[in-house]
């Protein structure tokens, strides 16, 4: 009779008529004892489809209490308390369901995503794998690439959402995750999976948000700020979607940029990032007293927060008032809160082979059309891989021309770009490099606290960043005689001194030719950084402008017409007494021919101090134009005289204020030298060390060669 009853219950059940079954139940359950334990699972399953969370659960664990080895009951025992919120009940109960039934895939897809709750990220991957071995079905396999996306396993997560999408091609949460984890991979093809997502649900704040920022990451600038203005209306008090517009419109210098972060911050007072952003938003307008006391709150609610540590350190290469020790020591904090991380190596399986061809690791966000390519590709090209092996590892989030150019110079390439540290370092002794070269230092998307974690058994710093890096990890700094002279600052790296100039800069192709510049008074520029224009730097120029009547002044860069930016330096000229014509303002010319023939009009240029320029200097001299210089105390205030050393033009370089000052001078009244340096400064930097890239290349790979073989002498 209880037999038929339930089987009858299960028939009804199955039919969909919930309540004949759910009475059914009630009978068997009132009339009998002991209750058939599949009488209390029915009941249990009713219950919560009824609502009754509670009595479900109660129930289930009765039946699971009867029927102990039963895998269905306790699989749905524990998908009931996962539901409930119960998560260690859960987990037991679904870890009971796989031991008595290991092949049983919803067991293993429940334990899965109740361990993912948990925060249990990797048994959770390891169980889903498990369900997706038996049976592949889209919700499992949606939790699998969730679990691999929390894990930052992208490539991974990216692999189970594309099967996903293969299974069930009109869900727009699958084509959204897939669109994320490609994002996070830096895979230009994020785009398109997101566009899927939006074709199913146009109106979706957060597709919308993440192909926002996609957009921006790939450069396109106007749908970026299409899709993220979109994404604000729809949710217009959302921080997270707020800040992706407000930094987005950074890059143009939108008035709206602070006021939106504001009310992103106040939505999420705590968010480092967007405080981050609003800093540099403050900078990026002007305003760079603010942008400070954004890095520095952010490093008071958080002081092991890198990214505002390494910008208040590079800004402050910038400031008069800095000197190489306060640099040293602000270096030296870095170290001190980043430095031994939990996990560095201490061991390293490479090859101890003195004379081995030896693995070079380049790490860098700048593999692009950046200022840092023009110095780096000559040594890249012209490396000897007979000596060493190129091996890339690329933090680059706007992808371009100048990054494949790069790809194809590499033996092993890359893309560590949203890699966590740990990560990084995996890939790093998985390729055995023997020196890992850092090429960003305290710069934009650096990787420090990656090379913190001491991966190679060697690395070593050079080129991105015009000083010492603080961290212990690094033992060396590739520099010259000239940019870092022995004896004059300390540093925690030991100098590696190049017996030529630690440059090599690449003749831009697309110069215009040098042009003769007609008689009349003489014209001095600068197309340095704005940022580097100090007052001090601005008193000395007007002083020149003093002691040459007549002549002008031209300043270019971009932010140089940004009011809060341009209206200071104006302010000296105005002090010093200098009428507001004989100094001109313009904005960045974006096209480089346009660019370079800027310096068609400047007769002689000023470098900056106490941060010299590298790129405006060498683009300078290429156009023929005879640069003045300022020798400082410090790497970033010796830049200038390393690279005037380099094509002969020592005589340019000052050792003090009064020297500089009589130095332009002493050029503008010269007309016939200055029409001689421009004629014939391409051939003489031909000529010169700053375009030998075989000659740099070999005197990297001896540096190497001995900085391997000091570490191959160490017990």
């Amino acid at each position: 009779m209880t037999d038929d009853m339930l089987r009858a219950a299960i028939e009804a059940w199955q039919a969909g008529n919930h309540q004949q079954a759910s009475a059914l139940c009630r009978q068997i359950i009132a009339a009998g004892d002991p209750v058939p334990p599949d009488a209390w699972h029915l009941s249990g399953l009713i219950a919560i489809g009824q609502g009754d969370n509670a009595g479900g659960i109660e129930q289930l664990q009765r039946a699971a209490a009867v029927a102990p080895d039963n895998p269905i009951v306790a699989n749905d025992l524990g998908a009931a308390l996962r539901m409930a919120g119960r998560l260690p009940e859960a987990e037991a109960a679904l870890l009971r369901a796989t031991e008595l039934a290991p092949d049983y895939p919803p067991a293993w897809h429940n334990l899965g995503m109740t361990q993912r709750a948990m925060g249990k990220l990797v048994p959770a991957g390891e169980a889903l794998e498990r369900a997706v071995a038996f049976q592949p079905a889209p919700p499992t396999l949606m939790g699998l690439g969730l679990v691999r996306l929390g894990l930052k396993d992208y490539a991974a997560a990216s692999a189970a959402f594309q099967r996903a999408a293969d299974a069930v091609p009109d869900m727009p949460e699958v084509w959204f995750n897939l669109g994320l984890a490609r994002f996070r991979q830096g895979e230009p093809t994020a785009i398109d999976a997101l566009r899927r997502a939006l074709a199913l649900k146009p109106d979706w704040p957060d597709a919308l948000d993440t192909i926002g920022v996609a957009f921006a990451r790939a450069g396109r600038e106007d749908e970026a700020l299409a899709a993220l203005e979109r994404a604000v209306q729809l949710a217009p008090d959302h921080p997270r979607i707020l800040a992706n517009l407000g930094a987005a419109l950074i890059r143009r210098n939108d008035p709206r940029t602070v006021p939106m972060l504001e009310r992103a911050l106040a939505g999420d007072p705590g968010n480092a990032e967007t405080r981050s952003a609003l800093a540099l938003a403050h900078y990026r307008l002007g305003n760079v007293a603010a942008a400070r006391v954004e890095w520095e709150e952010v490093l008071r609610r958080d002081p092991a927060h890198v990214n505002a540590r390494s910008a208040l350190l590079m800004n402050a290469h910038y400031e008069d008032g800095e000197t190489a020790a306060t640099l040293l020591d602000a270096a030296r904090e870095f170290g001190r809160i980043h430095g031994d991380p939990p996990g560095r190596y201490t061991r390293w399986a490479n090859v101890r082979d003195p004379e081995k061809r030896l693995r070079i690791g380049y790490i860098s966000p700048d593999f692009r059309d950046h200022a840092v390519a023009r110095f780096l590709m000559p040594l890249i090209a012209a490396h000897d891989r007979n000596r060493v092996a190129l091996h890339g590892f690329a933090n680059v989030r706007l992808r371009d021309h100048v990054t494949d150019a790069f790809r194809r110079q590499f033996e092993r390439w890359h893309d560590v770009t949203s890699l966590p540290d740990g990560r990084i370092a995996e890939l790093v002794r998985a390729d055995e490099i023997d020196i890992l070269v850092d090429l960003a230092g305290h710069s934009a998307d650096s990787q420090l606290t990656a090379l913190a974690l001491h991966p190679a058994p060697v690395q070593a710093t050079w080129l991105g960043y015009p000083g010492t890096t603080g961290v212990p990890a690094i033992a060396y700094r590739i520099s010259d005689a000239f940019a870092d002279p022995p004896g004059t600052v300390e540093t925690t790296e030991a100098i590696v001194r190049l017996p030529r100039p630690f440059l090599c800069f690449a003749a831009p192709r697309e110069a215009p030719e040098v042009t003769v510049r007609p008689a009349g008074p003489v014209v001095f520029g600068s197309c340095n950084f704005v940022r580097k224009i100090t007052a001090r730097t601005a008193a000395v120029w007007a002083g020149i402008l003093a002691d040459v009547p007549g002549a002008r002044l031209v300043l270019k860069s971009n932010l140089m017409t940004v009011p809060a930016m341009a209206d200071p330096i104006r302010a000296v000229f105005a002090a010093a007494g200098i009428a507001p014509d004989r100094v001109q303002f313009f904005d960045v010319i974006d096209d480089p021919r346009g660019h370079l023939a800027f310096y068609g009009g400047i007769d002689v240029a000023l470098d900056t101090f106490p941060y010299n320029g590298t790129t405006t200097t060498c683009e300078a001299l290429w156009m023929g134009v005879p640069v003045v210089a300022l020798r400082g105390e410090r790497h970033s205030a010796r830049v200038g005289s390393s690279l005037l050393h380099a094509v002969g033009l020592d005589d340019l370089v000052a050792g003090d204020v009064a020297q500089y000052r009589a130095i332009a001078a002493g050029l503008a009244a010269d007309a016939p030298r200055r029409a001689a340096l421009r004629a014939g400064m391409r051939a003489r930097m031909a000529a010169s060390p700053l375009l030998d890239a075989p000659g740099l290349a070999r005197a990297m790979e001896d540096a190497y060669r001995t900085m391997w073989r000091n570490w191959l002498a160490r017990p």
